[in-house]
């Protein structure tokens, strides 16, 4: 359930830069 709300958090970093979306996927950064 997390991955699937955080997919599209970091999913679009320009639009919405959520630093939660790095705490819950530290991979997603990079």
């Amino acid at each position: 359930m997390t991955r699937t709300l955080a997919a599209p958090a970091f999913a679009s970093p320009t639009r919405t830069p959520s630093p939660l979306a790095g705490i819950s996927n530290p991979g997603a950064r990079l």
